[in-house]
């Protein structure tokens, strides 16, 4: 996985300017961005061009299919619930926050499409050895799931930039976040990973280039 997105990373590199949405290079913030053309040109059409790993699990694949999503870890309920903008459909047309919030590549991951609907709304926290992991190292109680170890420093790092970028609640409390990420530090592929959108973005995670930021989030 490391190889394709280190790959991926110097390729972007040379991709034409005209052909990525002026949003995603940081061009005009006062754009208001398709999250579905973003989706399908820069995280489909880019980002995992050549296939990858999904998310949460690990599972290879080659290419988009129709059991494997485009899902964000700070979930879209999430944020439509924070804006207060109505339902998704209400959100899409009227909010041009909503729009920029679910274009931000950091927030979005390739999942299976089956768990993508059974995480939407569930928060993120610690169980207790009472209930099983999966397969994939993920354990679930009702509206609480806990990812696997080698995630968690990752998923608190992205809920930390949603919270800094855009003001947004952690939903997850911060000294549980903090302890994950200090137990799981950026890895060389969470580094390569977040090359590649900021070569497509025009910005990266800074909590991914300085874990020390991690320090300075009001509690």
């Amino acid at each position: 996985m490391l190889t394709k997105i280190l790959q991926l990373m110097f390729s972007t590199a040379f991709i034409v300017v005209l052909s990525v949405p002026a949003l995603a290079r940081g061009d005009n913030e006062d754009a208001t961005p398709d999250p579905e053309e973003i989706i399908e040109s820069l995280f489909w059409g880019q980002l995992y061009k050549g296939g990858g790993n999904t998310y949460y699990c690990g599972e290879p694949f080659q290419s988009k299919t129709p059991l494997i999503v485009a899902s964000y870890v700070y979930s879209a309920t999430w944020i439509r619930d924070v804006l207060q903008c109505g339902t998704s459909r209400q959100c899409k047309r009227e909010s041009e926050q909503y729009n920029r919030l679910l274009s931000d590549l950091h927030n979005l991951v390739p999942a299976d499409s089956y768990f993508d609907f059974k995480r939407k709304n569930a928060l993120f926290g610690t169980l207790d050895e009472s209930v099983a992991p999966n397969k994939c190292g993920i354990r679930k109680k009702l509206h609480v799931i806990e990812p696997p170890t080698r995630l968690k420093g990752d998923i608190a790092r992205i809920l930390f930039y949603m919270h800094h970028k855009y003001k947004l609640p952690l939903m997850t409390t911060y000294l549980e976040l903090k302890r994950w990420h200090d137990m799981d530090p950026p890895d060389a592929d969470e580094k390569a990973r977040d090359a590649a959108i900021s070569a497509l973005q025009g910005a990266g995670n800074p909590f991914v280039n300085d874990p020390a930021l991690a320090e300075t989030i009001a509690q």
